[in-house]
């Protein structure tokens, strides 16, 4: 907006050095409802403050045209429009634990331990009906299934085979669990640390293939209807109205649930204030390919057929040769960077930043890992009292007959 004035102010001292008008001061910063600011010239001997002025500072996009009362000088600054996505969506860290191997790997794992349970049950069998007598724990299906799940887990078993083709089938399973659970093991850690990030929309055709709105404000609305000869209900599912622009782009980068338009210059300013990027320096929006939507260009507006029109477009073109525009843009820009203590990203930067938070279900897994172990412990514990305890009754009870016997023996002599 200072610009805006700056640049006004050097129109209306052309104006005031060709003498083509007497300029009233107090006029110069005479602003309207909205916020356009406006440049009354007076014409005779009354300043018009009621009319329309003479010159004022419009924004116009590329497709509107002036009605024909007033017309538009040169733009000094054009902002592009395009249609931008979320590019840093990272995947839920509990998700990515049925990724680690595709379905059809892991439908051979499941074939896998189906396989080895029925093998070494009917291998046990056979070796018990020639006489190679085996644990039972290898005899009964449930144990073998327990034992085979165990050794799959990197979890040690109560007996080892007896039997030779056993315990080469039982070798070549714990090889083939060993192979496997080091695969899973290291894509695990991974995806517990940093689980990725999902795919990214390229094209704006892509869109009809995902689930997700896309918000909008007022100022776009007629970009969306048939008028303009573009037809978007194909390649968006849902439209969202916005209720302001920052509101749309903080939904787009914090929540990730819509895809919005952007334009360049606040992109800009959000690089600038580090708020464009991740943790990871990834960028949070990304532009997709064919999304341009418009162009808004920033001039002058003058009532038609106003001898001024030449003089301001004069004045415009030096200003676009001399770099000003591009100058002030930049100077804004630095001060935003200075603003916000911008550091610039280094190569420290590009590791991951790795915390508790992270960590924390690594920890909740070895928890329960602790917790199932102490559980399992304690009802082996119980269970191995319980049986002491009837064998122990069962030797009394056999002591006591034997001593009856003996004492029944003795009478009868």
């Amino acid at each position: 907006y200072s610009c805006c004035c700056h640049l006004l102010s050097v129109c209306a001292a052309r104006v005031a050095a060709n003498r083509l008008s007497r300029l009233q001061p107090d006029a110069l910063h005479q602003t309207s409802k909205r916020g356009n600011l406006y440049l009354y010239i007076e014409e005779g001997n009354e300043c018009k403050f009621n009319t329309m002025p003479t010159l004022l500072i419009r924004m116009y996009f590329s497709l509107y045209h002036p009605p024909s009362f007033k017309e538009y000088t040169r733009s000094y600054h054009t902002i592009h429009y395009a249609r931008y996505t979320p590019c840093a969506v990272k995947y839920q860290r509990w998700s990515r634990f049925f990724d680690i191997f595709s379905v059809d790997l892991w439908i051979t794992l499941v074939f896998s331990l189906v396989f080895a349970v029925i093998t070494v049950s009917c291998i046990s069998r056979c070796r018990h009906k020639s006489h190679s007598h085996e644990f039972k724990s290898y005899s009964n299906i449930l144990s073998v299934a327990a034992n085979i799940i165990a050794v799959s887990l990197s979890v040690g078993v109560d007996r080892q085979p007896r039997t030779a083709s056993l315990c080469v089938f039982f070798l070549s399973w714990v090889c083939y669990s060993v192979a496997i659970s080091t695969v899973f093991q290291a894509y695990f850690t991974s995806y517990v640390i940093e689980p990725g990030y999902e795919e990214t929309i390229k094209i704006v055709d892509q869109m009809s293939k995902f689930d997700r709105k896309f918000g909008y404000v007022d100022l776009f609305k007629g970009f969306f209807s048939e008028s303009y000869g573009v037809d978007y209900s194909e390649n968006f599912k849902e439209f969202v109205a916005c209720p302001d622009f920052y509101t749309s782009i903080k939904w787009a980068t914090d929540y990730h649930n819509f895809s919005t338009i952007v334009d360049d210059f606040t992109k800009e300013i959000w690089r600038a204030g580090g708020m464009s990027t991740d943790e990871n320096n990834r960028p949070l929006l990304c532009e997709m390919e064919g999304g341009d939507v418009t162009k808004l260009h920033i001039g002058f507006a003058v009532r038609n057929g106003r001898f001024i029109l030449e003089c301001i477009n004069g004045v415009i073109d030096r200003i676009i040769e001399t770099g000003i525009n591009i100058h002030a843009k930049g100077q804004f820009i630095q001060e935003v960077k200075l603003k916000n203590r911008l550091s610039y990203p280094a190569i420290v930067d590009t590791y991951i930043d790795i915390n508790v938070r992270h960590m924390q279900p690594v920890f909740y897994i070895l928890l329960l890992g602790y917790s199932l172990a102490v559980a399992s412990f304690v009802v082996e514990i119980m269970c191995s009292c319980s049986s002491s305890a009837g064998i122990v009754t069962d030797l009394k009870a056999v002591h006591t007959t034997k001593c009856d016997s003996m004492a029944g023996i003795g009478s009868n002599f």
